[in-house]
């Protein structure tokens, strides 16, 4: 992301991996995310903890994102919904992009 190394603050608790491993931390840091689509989104920022390792993944939202926003996953449906200000937005997944 061409963030400088300053920007991440210390992190204290351990992190694992999907296979039970100790992964090295090399900090936090909090960045806006914005989910949905102009005049139906909705913006805040959180914590992600950085690791440096090799993945298919460039971030992973799990449920304190989800509980941040608001938001519930309709997994079958590869969607994502969460209430705005004029009512429910949503994120479509696209499973050939995927």
């Amino acid at each position: 992301m061409g963030l400088p190394r300053e920007k991440l603050q210390p992190a204290a608790d351990p992190l694992y991996g999907f296979d039970n491993r100790l992964v090295r931390v090399e900090g936090t840091i909090s960045l806006p995310v914005v989910l949905g689509e102009f005049s139906r989104q909705v913006e805040h920022y959180i914590q992600f903890i950085v690791v440096k390792l090799e993945s298919n993944y460039n971030a992973i939202f799990g449920r304190p994102l989800q509980t941040i926003f608001g938001a519930i996953a309709l997994i079958p449906h590869l969607k994502i919904k969460f209430p705005i200000p004029a009512g429910i937005g949503t994120v479509r997944g696209d499973q050939h992009v995927a």
